[in-house]
């Protein structure tokens, strides 16, 4: 009997994996490969965007929801979370729900395809390959006044409005 469970336990197990790093192997060719910001880095961002109960804050390519939970858990935000890896999905949901954050969404979509007319804030860690598109996106939808976090990269198109400074990656804030 505990045999079965074992060998149950490592085929489950061997599934997860196999449609994470699918996942990782695929993003990472097409788009970004899953970097997670810091959590020493969280604080900072979430400060600069001044955040208010209401808001909705938006997290293009969420990873693992961290950011995405901070700012709904101490800022009372309405936080969705895009990401195309559903593992990484799957543990931002299990995560918010485990917190009972109810105002904290994430969907398994193309960040190209959502919707950024409501946002207050978008947060974004994307590759430069990408940046050029979603500058377009940007423009074409978000509301004048949107806080626009790049970390990372500079968003080709607008003009920078200020920076932080982290160990890791630079941050660049624009305004829509």
């Amino acid at each position: 009997m505990i045999l079965w469970l074992i060998l149950i336990f490592c085929i489950v197990l061997f599934v997860f994996l196999t449609i994470y790093f699918y996942y990782i192997v695929k993003t990472g060719l097409l788009s970004v490969s899953y970097i997670p910001t810091s959590s020493r880095d969280l604080e900072p961002v979430l400060l600069y965007a001044k955040l208010k109960k209401g808001m909705q804050f938006v997290d293009l390519g969420c990873g693992d929801g961290r950011l995405v939970i901070a700012a709904v858990k101490k800022y009372g935000v309405y936080g969705i979370g895009l990401e195309i890896n559903p593992l990484l999905i799957l543990f931002a949901r299990i995560w918010a729900k485990f917190l009972k954050l109810k105002r904290a969404t994430f969907l398994r979509q193309d960040l190209y395809t959502f919707s950024l007319h409501k946002a207050d804030v978008v947060y974004l860690f994307l590759f430069p390959r990408m940046m050029e598109k979603m500058s377009a996106k940007i423009k074409k939808e978000c509301k004048e006044g949107t806080l626009i976090i790049s970390r990372g990269f500079e968003l080709p198109g607008f003009k920078q409005v200020d920076m932080i400074a982290t160990k890791t990656f630079e941050t660049f804030i624009y305004r829509v």
